[in-house]
C-alpha cells in the first residue's frame, strides 16, 4: 500500500474517503509509512454531513496522532476537539459521533500532553450541554432520564477517569 499511496496520492485520499473498517486504521498506520499524509484530509472528512464518516476522521485523527505526533498532528487533534464539541452541543441523538470522541480522549492526551486542560475542559463543558442532575431529579416522577443522555454522561465520566490516567506522574 505505501508504494501504491506514494506512486498516486489520489488512491490514498480515495480510499480514506471511501472510509474501511476502523479497527484497521492502528494496522493501516503502524504499517504504512505514508499514512502520515492522511492527516491534511481530516479536516475534510470531519465536514462530511454523515456521521460514520465523522467518527472515521475522528478515530484517523487520534491513530496518526499517536504514531506522529508532529505539529501538524497536534493542529489535527485541536480540530478533533473542536469538532467533538459542536457535535456535543447538538445533545445526545448523536450518541455515535460523541462515543467515537470520547473514545479518542485519552489517546490524544497521551500524544500531546499539552491538550490535557483543553480536554478536561471540552469533558466539562460536554457534561454541561447535558443538563443539571441532581438526585432529586433522578427521583422525580416527572423526570424521563433520557437513555441516550444517560449514556453521554456515563461515557464523559469513563473518559474523564481515562484521561486524568493517562496523565503522567509528576517525578
Amino acid at each position: 500500500l505505501h508504494y501504491i499511496f506514494i506512486k498516486d496520492p489520489t488512491v490514498m485520499q480515495a480510499v480514506h474517503f471511501e472510509g474501511y473498517d476502523h479497527r484497521l486504521l492502528s494496522l493501516l498506520v503502524e504499517g504504512v509509512p505514508s499514512m502520515h499524509y492522511c492527516q491534511r484530509y481530516v479536516p475534510d472528512l470531519l465536514a462530511r454531513d454523515d456521521q460514520d464518516t465523522q467518527m472515521f476522521a475522528i478515530r484517523l485523527g487520534a491513530a496518526l496522532a499517536r504514531r506522529y505526533p508532529l505539529p501538524t498532528a497536534l493542529q489535527v487533534c485541536q480540530l478533533v476537539l473542536a469538532h467533538i464539541r459542536r457535535v456535543a452541543e447538538h445533545g445526545p441523538f448523536r450518541l455515535p459521533v460523541i462515543a467515537s470522541g470520547l473514545a479518542v480522549l485519552p489517546v490524544l492526551v497521551k500524544a500531546f500532553p499539552s491538550l490535557g486542560r483543553d480536554i478536561v475542559d471540552l469533558l466539562c463543558h460536554m457534561n454541561d450541554c447535558l443538563g443539571p442532575v441532581s438526585p432529586g431529579d433522578m427521583a422525580s416522577s416527572h423526570t424521563i432520564q433520557d437513555p441516550g443522555q444517560h449514556r453521554c454522561r456515563q461515557l464523559v465520566r469513563e473518559t474523564l477517569l481515562a484521561v486524568a490516567a493517562s496523565f503522567p506522574l509528576p517525578q
